[in-house]
């Protein structure tokens, strides 16, 4: 074999392992986004409020 063709597989190799690992990448980022959903860790929305704040009460 050549070396351009040494050159050429071990080129092609690591675009295919990097292409696996993006894929994997991308399906562990899933499995964690599944996790996150309603109700789960802190939210920043009015409803997860339970203080007694009223803004325009004139208190």
């Amino acid at each position: 074999m050549s070396t351009t063709r040494i050159i050429l597989i071990v080129g092609l190799l690591l675009l295919a392992g990097f292409s696996i690992f993006q894929k994997h990448v991308r399906h562990k980022q899933g499995e964690k986004g599944n996790g996150q959903g309603k109700g789960s860790g802190k939210s920043s929305s009015s409803e997860a409020i339970t203080d007694d704040y009223e803004p325009y009460s004139g208190k």
